[in-house]
Order: structure tokens, then sequence, then C-alpha cells
């Protein structure tokens, strides 16, 4: 097993799947490969006549393998993104374990109005897992071309289209959740600092860390979701789908998370 995308060197998840082995007593090894959109088929055509088991997916790679394979389940074709491959019966399936990853995360917050930023992979697989809490998201978004792909998303859940600049009205500091799913350095210093915190934060960065959105909410004691939080929850259905096992999520995750957490720090 590896994870798959371009750059690839940041990532954490090989410190994670290869610590979840290790506790389960996997005879297993996950890497990472660095590989570009348009290598994505070849890549993955040549890992199957191998035997490879699975792959994780991140950037640029979670949309580009949606028309690479043919066998993609209904959770990814819903978010129009994918973030884990698994080789069944010698052929590649798709499926998002993203998507599920935030329902867990959000599963105990109570939230009636919430907001995401951004509206890339991410952020549909965010308005996806929030649609069956609220009746409406409203999404902020620089580029008002990808509201249909958000709306898709949401399914029953009315996506409302918000300018990136209304993040700075006080209304923002009603919503009960804000997801974040912006790359690094699109909020600075000084926009965050306009913004009203209220309610939950979910960040799903972990580098550099905390981003100002975080600090913002951490200097009011309000909760922040970060994006280690996402990425052990999405890697636990990966581990439970490539190695086939039985195991206890409630008992792995805290290992993963102190794993990851320990990456974290060692890379700032």
């Amino acid at each position: 097993m590896a994870v798959l995308g371009s750059p690839i060197s940041h990532s954490l998840s090989p410190a994670i799947h290869n610590a979840a082995y290790r506790f389960l007593g996997v005879e297993a090894e996950y890497t990472s490969f660095d590989v570009e959109a348009a290598a994505l088929e070849s890549f993955l055509r040549e890992k199957l006549i191998s035997g490879w088991r699975g792959f994780s997916l991140t950037m640029p790679l979670k949309e580009r393998v949606l028309s690479a394979l043919s066998s993609v389940d209904s959770s990814a074709r819903k978010i129009a993104s994918a973030n884990t491959v698994v080789n069944n019966d010698g052929q590649w399936h798709a499926t998002s374990t993203d998507l599920s990853g935030f329902q867990r995360l959000f599963s105990p917050l109570a939230c009636e109005r919430v907001g995401v930023i951004g509206g890339g992979g991410t952020a549909r697989a965010a308005v996806g897992a929030l649609s069956s809490k609220v009746d409406q998201i409203d999404v902020f978004l620089r580029t008002a071309s990808r509201i249909d792909a958000l709306a898709a998303a949401g399914g029953g859940a009315l996506v409302h289209a918000r300018d990136m600049s209304d993040l700075t009205d006080a209304e923002v500091g009603s919503y009960d959740l804000l997801v974040s799913t912006l790359p690094t350095g699109a909020i600075d210093e000084a926009y965050a600092d306009s913004i009203e915190p209220a309610g939950t934060l979910c960040e799903v960065l972990y580098h550099p860390w905390p981003t100002p959105l975080a600090r913002l909410w951490e200097k009011n004691g309000l909760m922040v979701i970060d994006g280690i939080d996402l990425l052990v929850e999405q890697a636990l259905e990966q581990i439970s789908i490539f190695t086939e096992r039985d195991f206890s999520w409630d008992e792995l995750r805290p290992e993963l998370l102190r794993v990851a957490r320990r990456e974290q720090r060692l890379r700032m």
C-alpha cells in the first residue's frame, strides 16, 4: 500500500498506516509515490499487474481518478472525489473515506447553521457529510462556477454560494460550525483577525500549524477540529479496507493520533 500524489514528501500517511499495521500485527508496508495526474492511469495499470492491494490518494489525483477508473462507488460520485483505490478481484475500485471521515467527526456536534470555506474536493466532502445534519449550507467561494458541483454533493440540503469577502461579516459569528478547506496561506493573519469567531472550527490543514483561523479560535477558547483529526479518521477506514481486518477503531484511534501529532511536531 502507499499514498499517491504530487508533491508527496509532506504526507503523514506512511507514519500513520505503518503504525496501524504494527499495532494490529499486520505484516504490511505502506510507502509513498510522487505521481502526477497525467501519469495516474499508467501507474495504476502497472501496479494492478504487480498485485498491489490499494492506494490512498491526495492532490492532484482525487478528481482525476474518477475518469481513470470504471468502478467508482456512490459516495465518491456524489462528491466527485475519491481518496482511496482498492484492488477488488483484479480491478481497481475507488471510494471516498473523506466523506465518511467528516461524518464521524461532525456526528457529535449539534449544529444548525454551518459554513464551508472553499470549493474543491475536500469542501464537497464536507458538504456531503453535512447534508444529513442541516437543511442549508453556506459555501464561501472565490469562483462561483463551483457551486453546481457543491450543490450536487449537498443532496437534499440547500447549498448557498457566498463571496469569500462575506467571511468578515458579523453574521459569520453565528455559525455553529465553520469548515475551512483552503490551502496553506489562502487566509492570512490580517484577514483572519477580521473574522468573528464562534462555534466550532474544522480546519483541514495540519502544516504549518496553527493556521491563522485556528489561532483565532483557540485564542477565544473555542473548539477546533484539525487536519490531523480528519487525516486519522479517514485513515481508519482505509486501514479497514486494505487489511480486511476487524478491529476496534476506538482503540486504534488514540495511537494513530499520537503518532500523527508527533510527526507533525517533528516537521514544524
